[in-house]
């Protein structure tokens, strides 16, 4: 069930497609309530949205960080939804906005004729395995005996990637 339910909360979209505007403009104008923001990096552009569904009114507290990326030579987009934070009593209210958002995604991709894949976001760094919040540790953080302490949870694991050098 676990396993379910952060698949419903954590999404990654390949999209292949030279021109991503149209999916820039959708989510900017459907899905980015607080923040929208392109960079332009040599020839790499890099799209963040923020979706705030914090309040009173909805009884709900989350944020959906997207993210668009793509290379302006090649021909894939890189599509990154995440839920964070809150606690919800309908913990569901975040998978549907989710998936709502991943299907006005895949039916813009149809409506192009797009071939996508659709599959988790690649995780960067250490994940604990009490929390499995994922995090990066510098060497000097790592105790004598090699463990770390997790972030998010405090609890000590063992990791098993190697380590961001100081």
């Amino acid at each position: 069930m676990e396993d379910s339910i952060s698949l419903d909360l954590m999404v990654r979209i390949v999209l292949q497609c030279s021109e991503p505007d149209d999916v820039v403009e959708l989510i900017r104008k459907d899905y980015a309530n607080q923040y929208f923001r392109l960079w332009r990096i040599a020839n790499r552009r890099i799209a963040l949205f923020v979706h705030d569904a914090s309040g009173i009114w909805n009884w709900d507290e989350y944020v959906i960080v997207t993210t668009v990326e793509w290379d302006e030579s090649g021909t894939e987009c890189e599509v990154s939804i995440i839920v964070t934070g809150g606690v919800s009593p309908w913990r569901n209210m975040r998978g549907r906005q989710i998936r709502g958002m991943k299907n006005a995604i895949l039916e813009l991709a149809e409506r192009r004729g797009w071939k996508f894949r659709v599959t988790r976001p690649r995780r960067r760094g250490i994940q604990c395995p009490h929390c499995k919040a994922v995090y990066s540790y510098r060497a000097d953080k790592i105790a004598e005996d090699g463990t770390a302490v997790c972030q998010n949870c405090a609890c000590i694991f063992k990791p098993n990637q190697e380590l961001e050098e100081t």
